[in-house]
């Protein structure tokens, strides 16, 4: 998660100054985010296994769902707030200390998963017991290309409101209405996983929400768009 310092540095500078790499700060953006993202990918492929280690995987599901509640909370509250200060301070003084909080988040993390203490009883294989190399990690680089193409989709989905801005589909109220909407079916999807966890049908639940998920997103693109107000999320 330390990838992610030098996109952290550089929008802060962008912050004070956002002049100071002139025509060179769509390639610095770039290219400091391609570092986060990089490394970011190797965490969340790492992130697989260490619930076997430091958790009764029993209770994965119920974890899994707590997490993903607070966490979907968590981003709406901060999202509120961020908005909330935008609306009356400075833009890029907000974002200067959002940028500055980030940054103490990654710290934070790092303690958090250095205090992780591991438990006994879950059923890991003794030759993965062990120091591996993640490059040769047969897990790693098998799922290595699907887990790009994801991460490349759930980028477009994660930016959805930054492209409904661009495409003058979104404004700044209709936007906070869709960042509110998209949390709280995160909520309602959180706590559905842990009642199919719950029964063991984590197998069903991955496919016919992938397939889900494979046949709705292209309905993005049937018909043609338009401006949404607060009237059409009033009817929503």
């Amino acid at each position: 998660m330390f990838g992610v310092v030098p996109l952290a540095l550089f929008l802060i500078l962008l912050s004070f100054n956002g002049e100071i790499f002139k025509d060179k700060t769509i390639l610095v953006l770039f290219l400091t985010g391609g570092i986060f993202n990089f490394f970011y990918s190797i965490n969340f492929v790492i992130s697989y296994k260490v619930p076997y280690h430091v958790m009764n995987m029993e209770n994965y599901g119920k974890f899994t769902a707590v997490s993903g509640v607070v966490i979907s909370v968590a981003t709406l509250l901060l999202t509120a707030l961020i908005s909330f200060f935008q609306n009356n301070f400075d833009y890029f003084k907000v974002m200067l200390y959002v940028y500055a909080f980030s940054l103490l988040l990654v710290v934070a993390y790092f303690f958090v998963t250095v205090a992780l203490k591991r438990v006994n009883g879950n059923s890991v294989p003794e030759k993965e017991e062990g120091k591996i190399n993640i490059f040769t990690y047969k897990p790693f680089y098998s799922t290595l290309f699907p887990n790009f193409l994801r991460g490349f989709c759930a980028g477009i989905v994660g930016i959805i409101v930054t492209i409904g801005f661009y495409e003058k589909i979104l404004d700044a109220r209709s936007a906070s209405y869709l960042v509110i909407i998209t949390n709280a079916v995160s909520i309602a999807g959180c706590l559905m996983y842990s009642l199919f966890a719950a029964k063991k049908a984590e197998m069903g639940l991955l496919l016919f929400s992938s397939i889900g998920v494979f046949a709705f997103l292209p309905l993005m693109f049937v018909g043609k768009a338009k401006k949404l107000s607060r009237r059409d999320f009033t009817l929503l």
